[in-house]
C-alpha cells in the first residue's frame, strides 16, 4: 500500500464517522485530524520552489557573454 492509498483510506474512514454521536472532545480530535489530512494534500512549498529554480536554471542567472557587449571596460561605447 502506498502513501496515496493510505491517505485515501484515512479520508474514507473520517467520512464514515457519525459526527452526531461524538462528544465535544471527540469532535475536537476529529477536527484536528481533518486539518492534518488537509495538510497532507498541500504541495510542499520548498519542493515546489526548488523545482521552479531548477527548471529556470537560476544556478547561473548571468552566464558569461563571450560576444560583443557594447560597452568597453572604461564605460565608453565600443566602436
Amino acid at each position: 500500500m502506498n502513501l496515496d492509498e493510505l491517505k485515501q483510506n484515512l479520508i474514507d474512514h473520517l467520512r464514515s464517522m457519525d459526527l452526531k454521536e461524538m462528544s465535544m472532545e471527540e469532535l475536537r480530535t476529529y477536527a484536528d485530524t481533518v486539518r492534518i489530512v488537509n495538510d497532507l494534500f498541500k504541495p510542499d512549498v520548498f519542493a515546489e520552489a526548488i523545482k521552479a529554480i531548477s527548471e529556470k536554471n537560476y544556478a547561473n542567472p548571468f552566464p558569461m557573454d563571450c560576444g560583443f557587449s557594447g560597452v568597453a571596460i572604461d564605460g565608453a561605447a565600443k566602436t
